[in-house]
């Protein structure tokens, strides 16, 4: 073995695999146009879009906390559902997703630790079905993705892995999925798991798995075969800003934030990159705002374009046709249709 080559397998051993230049092919400033104007919100969650319907949820309502617009023909909308603790009812719901024909939409309550299926077309947050898993040994879950009538994919406060999924069908077994990306010596797990905390979002076809952090840039994909799931790229977009003391992780000012909201189409993920320092997160100036979408290939990872917005943006969709909305916030919730072409 020549010096040239020892010298680089010693180099390599203190070098950090994590690659933090992620090139796009294409950067491009686009435009917005508003659809519908000041949509009456407190806090706007998970947004869903259907060939004419755009499905949201007011987070801090207790009552008619799910409201859903026309957004093709005009800016009527119809609002519904109350919260409470009787067997059909939910404490704390949280709107995520619909199934893969649109004609159900899914509840997630992390305190109930259940999901409820209700009929669209009805109008109505009463269950069709109800999935239970407070039986699983998870006691913190965030969040809650069904992905088949067997699988449920969860975030939460995990010492195992970034997110885990449980097989309703198989007694509620667990397994555990993603090494913390940000993993320094010496730290506990579950203050990992809080540092590395970040949304999940499920394909429209169910065969793939997105992670998005939310205190710094990192994502990956995994793809769903047989209830298991295998990762097949990552991509870090900044890296963190960090100092370890007394076995806590603390982020520094000038760390730069991750990802917003992600949306995912047959081919592609959408991803809201924040990328502003730290103190952004609660600021309420919209220059401070994210108006960044990183576009990559769905099977490769591959990085495809990024899009500068010309307005803040807080939450992503896309609708059948491919066309890609956005909540807007300058001052009020706007939903605007972003123009790429």
């Amino acid at each position: 073995m020549n010096k040239i080559n020892f010298l680089l397998i010693i180099l390599s051993t203190f070098i950090s695999p994590q690659n933090f230049l992620t090139t796009f092919k294409e950067t491009k400033q686009v435009t917005t146009t508003t659809i519908i104007k000041d949509i009456p919100a407190m806090t706007l969650g998970f947004l869903h879009l259907t060939d004419s319907l755009m499905i949201t949820q007011d987070v801090r309502a207790r009552e008619d906390y799910m409201k859903i617009f026309n957004y093709k023909r005009d800016n009527t909308f119809i609002q519904f559902g109350e919260t409470g603790r009787g067997p059909t009812e939910l404490s704390t719901p949280l709107f995520n997703g619909l199934s893969t024909d649109d004609e159900q939409y899914y509840l997630f309550d992390p305190n109930m630790k259940k999901i409820h299926i209700c009929d669209l077309n009805s109008f109505d947050s009463t269950p069709s079905e109800i999935i239970n898993f407070k039986e699983t040994d998870l006691q913190f879950i965030f969040d809650g993705k069904l992905i088949n009538p067997d699988l449920v994919a969860v975030t939460g406060m995990m010492k195992n892995g970034l997110f885990a999924t449980i097989n309703l069908k198989n007694n509620n077994e667990l397994n555990f999925y993603g090494e913390f990306p940000l993993n320094p010596s010496d730290v506990d797990p579950y203050i990992l798991s809080d540092i590395n905390n970040g949304g999940i979002r499920i394909s429209p076809c169910k065969k793939y798995l997105i992670y998005s952090t939310i205190n710094f840039g990192y994502l990956c994909c995994y793809k769903i075969n047989n209830n298991q799931l295998e990762k097949i790229w990552e991509h870090w977009i900044t890296e963190p800003q960090y100092s370890v003391s007394n076995g806590k992780i603390y982020l520094k000012s000038d760390n730069i934030l991750g990802f917003m909201d992600v949306a995912i189409d047959g081919d592609n993920v959408y991803a809201i990159y924040h990328g502003k320092k730290m103190y952004a997160i609660r600021s309420k100036n919209a220059e401070e705002s994210p108006e960044t979408i990183m576009k990559f290939s769905l099977n490769n990872g591959e990085p495809l374009a990024k899009y500068r917005t010309d307005v803040p943006i807080t939450r992503i969709a896309i609708n059948p046709e491919g066309e890609i909305y956005c909540i807007a916030k300058p001052m009020e919730y706007n939903l605007v249709k972003v123009n790429i072409d």
